[in-house]
């Protein structure tokens, strides 16, 4: 599902999505999830409690989400503000928004949860991001428990990604959905997929090649 996710309920949202990609992909029991700057951070955050999913792709996600907000103040101010006052401000702005929204910007952690998150994960940052500045995904990639990589290159927070990063996110998709499913399907599907199953062993040829292609796709990404 391709969305935009700004509120305090994007948690429940990816909770909602998961289940109905799912049901959809029930072949696999296998997702995936791709998601850019807040979008990112409800990733690894929704990926922190939920091993079953496969590969974490995160374009441009904050690290912590009060820090970012002091540095855009610092930024937008165009001159230097004691560090003491832009947290004081950050402070109102958090009991007010918890006021309104019901939602603790403190909770917006993705740095907390990078250390218990064992998913494969490819995070993608844009060296002229001044929004959310490139240190943020070097610090998740830092912190982040299961295999990762970093990639970054030109542009800033909303520039046209650069084809050679949407290829290493396809290599990656690739190997990740790759890899045995652990989960099984319905039990009502379960005699369709031993049909089709059935169908698959007459094309055992086919196996060795989808073996081949995928070590490829491996090297290739061992290489961005």
């Amino acid at each position: 599902r391709r969305g935009i996710t700004t509120n305090a309920n994007a948690d429940a949202d990816a909770d909602a999505d998961a289940d109905a990609s799912r049901k959809v992909l029930w072949r696999t029991g296998r997702i995936a999830l791709w998601g850019r700057s807040m979008g990112a951070v409800v990733c690894i955050l929704y990926g922190q409690r939920d091993p079953s999913v496969c590969g974490i792709v995160m374009d441009s996600p904050f690290s912590r989400l009060g820090p970012l907000m002091v540095e855009l103040a610092r930024d937008q101010a165009g001159f230097k503000l004691p560090q003491i006052f832009l947290k004081s401000v950050v402070g109102i702005l958090r009991r007010s928004i918890r006021k309104r929204a019901g939602f603790d910007i403190n909770d917006a952690d993705p740095l907390a949860s990078a250390p218990l998150s064992f998913i494969p994960a490819l995070f993608g940052h844009g060296l002229d991001d001044n929004f959310i500045k490139v240190h943020h995904s070097q610090k998740l990639c830092d912190a982040y428990a299961g295999d990762k990589n970093l990639i970054t290159f030109d542009g800033d927070h909303n520039a046209h990604r650069p084809e050679f990063f949407v290829t290493s996110v396809i290599i990656f998709l690739h190997n990740v959905f790759s890899e045995p499913s652990v989960g099984r399907a319905p039990k009502e599907h379960e005699q369709e997929r031993q049909v089709e199953d059935n169908a698959d062993g007459a094309q055992g040829n086919g196996d060795q090649d989808d073996e081949d292609l995928q070590k490829a796709l491996a090297l290739s990404l061992s290489m961005t």
